[in-house]
């Protein structure tokens, strides 16, 4: 059996938080991204025609949307977008929402919650929890080690 001393917890909660704010430091730079995107992106009406079947870590089938759209230049763009997703987001033929930058047209991404934001809520959503979880045992494992010297 394993037995952590309060010096071993202390440790794993410090490297557990250094992680946390990584992935929190992650999470605005995300952000951060997404917000400058759309500060520059110009907003237009695309048409999925195609829906490419990818494989989740878990071997399930999500479907990332190929999406075409007409540019500010009035030329035709075909977009594979970063977004899988089960069900599809729509199925080929549906008009859907896009946000493309109009110096580079093939940066281009579906206009929703999730392809906006999803990534850094996620990620920075995991880093708060885990963030606040270990201050939480640091706290306790100090409360408990100053009551041990008590007893004394």
């Amino acid at each position: 059996m394993l037995v952590m001393t309060t010096k071993g917890y202390k440790t794993l909660a410090k490297v557990c938080i250094t992680f946390s704010l990584i992935f929190i430091l992650i999470a605005v730079y995300l952000g951060y991204r997404s917000y400058s995107f759309q500060q520059i992106a110009i907003s237009t009406k695309g048409q999925i025609v195609e829906l490419v079947e990818r494989t989740d870590s878990e071997g399930g089938t999500l479907f990332a949307p190929v999406f075409t759209f007409t540019d500010n230049q009035g030329q035709v763009q075909k977009v594979y977008s970063s977004v899988s997703s089960y069900p599809p987001i729509g199925n080929v033929g549906d008009t859907i929402d896009i946000l493309y930058d109009p110096k580079n047209p093939k940066n281009a991404d579906i206009d929703t919650f999730f392809s906006n934001w999803g990534g850094a809520i996620i990620l920075g959503g995991l880093g708060l929890v885990q963030f606040l979880m270990f201050i939480v045992v640091l706290v306790i494992q100090k409360k408990n080690s100053s009551d041990e010297g008590r007893d004394l």
